[in-house]
């Protein structure tokens, strides 16, 4: 039921962001079209998740290689 719940929460939160996002870009260029708003948009927070995800997995490795060589000395 959380799984389900949350996942509906970040879908409707992604979905108005992306819609946020695009109205502010439409009125920054008036003069480019929807679609390549839109695919900026998404480009961008595609690369925000993609960055996001690898400082995600790098303080897990820390995190692990910590507990990993706690007995080794110095």
């Amino acid at each position: 039921m959380r799984r389900i719940g949350g996942f509906l929460l970040l879908t409707g939160v992604c979905i108005l962001s992306v819609w946020g996002i695009v109205q502010w870009f439409r009125e920054l260029f008036p003069s480019v079209p929807s679609y390549v708003s839109f695919a900026v948009v998404i480009t961008f927070l595609g690369l925000c998740l993609l960055i996001a995800s690898l400082i995600k997995e790098r303080l897990k490795d820390t995190k692990e290689d910590k507990n990993k060589f706690k007995g080794v000395e110095k």
